[in-house]
């Protein structure tokens, strides 16, 4: 069970600070909740029910600077992930966005780059879909690297582009 001051990732909300643990009512019944203030995401606070397992498991610990380094480290290596089907690729990455699982981000961030990218080679655009995808991954794992860091979330590029350059200089 996690704690009042606890960092925790959830879901498309990115690392949230755990406030507390308030009895709350809604609905006409009162129920334990974690009280949630996202970290990235304005004045926003969320109420999670303890008891509800299915939101609870959305909830995990934030990645430490040491696997937050070691999995930019790993980006120029990993797979792309990438569905022909428009509407499967919706579908699988906001799954995928809801899940929260960096190293998958990753994926997501990187095949939505480079499909854009051969796109643009060829003079066309992205569909407006894929752009929103690729910035919504952007942000929710731009956000824990950002936390896990200690970096401000618009200094996460070029901390990725500083540590990929000087790893390329020592190899």
């Amino acid at each position: 069970m996690y704690q009042p001051n606890d960092t925790v990732f959830y879901g498309l909300n990115g690392p949230c600070k755990i406030l507390s643990l308030a009895v709350r009512e809604f609905g006409g019944a009162k129920r334990e909740y974690y009280v949630l203030h996202p970290l990235y995401s304005g004045t926003d606070t969320l109420f999670v029910p303890v008891d509800n397992d299915a939101l609870t498991a959305k909830m995990r610990p934030a990645l430490s600077a040491e696997d937050a380094r070691a999995l930019i480290a790993q980006m120029p290596e990993a797979d792309p992930l990438w569905f022909e089907d428009e509407q499967e690729r919706k579908r699988q990455y906001r799954a995928l966005l809801s899940e929260g699982d960096p190293r998958q981000l990753v994926r997501v961030i990187k095949a939505l780059y480079l499909h854009g990218q051969g796109l643009l080679a060829k003079g066309r655009k992205p569909h407006a879909a894929d752009d929103q995808l690729f910035h919504m991954a952007e942000k929710v794992l731009y956000g824990e690297f950002a936390f896990a860091l200690g970096v401000a979330p618009e200094g996460v590029v070029s901390y990725i582009e500083r540590t990929l350059a000087d790893a390329g200089e020592s190899a």
